[in-house]
């Protein structure tokens, strides 16, 4: 197999710009067409999408040898240059579908907003410049406060990151621990949902991270702590129904209860012998 050689065919890729300077993804492109819109979002493209989880989906697309490309260059150089390296190779490729088998590849590995964006379809730039940033400005509020444990199963029920996120930040927890396990979730947590943010900060509050929240978005927090005090309202205002409905009952049970004890009382009070135990037994008929 052919040696791998960094400066052989993604030498040429230059460095591309940052996110926040790349057009919005909007539907007025005038073109659907795959590749100018990877174009287009290479900026996105390259910084969200992990190439080693496309490469067992495009192996009919490029060959052997720019797969062992990719790989190592994943590995020495980050996953940046190896994306950078994927399209080069895409772009080269002979292959009559090799668009849609990576927007399929995509979809299949849960970038889900990125393949819409690539249909030609609108993303709202706060899902990928904005909400991303925000995360990035609040690292240290995160780091040696939460434990990635904690969220993880939800984030991954909610899709908010894919089974092989999932698997590496667990990985990266027993090795590194809870600091590197959290780099590891903040460097995911953004690439595949449009919803990831408020899943993410949602998940959060349910574990009770209230104070990282609040740091971090404080208008997000004041929403859900209103929802949250108007709800409880709402079950301690039912709780007094509740208890009227059975304090009523209970009071229907006790006044059929004194009537029939009146009656009782009664009839015995018309009996001769008050107390006498065998003139209450003669009265009732009983002997």
């Amino acid at each position: 197999m052919e040696e791998f050689d960094q400066n052989t065919l993604c030498s040429e890729v230059s460095v591309l710009s940052e996110i926040s300077k790349m057009p919005s993804i909007t539907c007025t492109l005038g073109t659907h067409e795959i590749p100018t819109l990877v174009s287009l979002y290479q900026p996105l493209l390259v910084r969200c999408v992990r190439s080693i989880e496309l490469i067992p989906h495009l192996k009919k697309v490029i060959d052997d040898v720019a797969c062992q490309e990719i790989c190592q260059l994943g590995r020495h150089t980050g996953d940046i240059a190896a994306m950078e390296c994927l399209l080069n190779h895409l772009e080269k490729s002979s292959h009559p579908q090799k668009w849609h088998k990576f927007v399929d590849a995509l979809e299949l590995k849960e970038y889900k907003y990125v393949a819409v964006a690539l249909k030609g379809k609108e993303v709202p730039r706060v899902v990928y410049v904005k909400y991303r940033k925000i995360l990035t400005q609040h690292i240290m509020k995160f780091l040696g406060r939460l434990d990635p444990s904690d969220v993880l199963a939800e984030l991954n029920t909610r899709k908010v990151i894919n089974d092989m996120d999932k698997e590496n930040i667990e990985a990266e927890k027993k090795t590194g621990g809870n600091i590197c396990a959290t780099n590891v979730l903040l460097d995911r947590v953004w690439r595949h949902q449009q919803n990831w943010y408020k899943d993410f900060l949602e998940v959060l509050l349910d574990q009770k991270y209230t104070d990282i929240v609040k740091e971090i978005d404080p208008e997000f927090y004041e929403k859900w702590h209103g929802k949250s005090v108007e709800n409880r309202r709402d079950r301690i205002i039912n709780i007094p129904i509740q208890n009227c409905n059975s304090n009523r009952a209970f009071q229907n049970s006790s006044s059929k209860l004194r009537h029939k004890v009146t009656e009782d009382t009664n009839y015995c009070n018309d009996t001769p012998g008050e107390y006498d135990l065998d003139n209450f037994v003669i009265a009732k008929g009983l002997k």
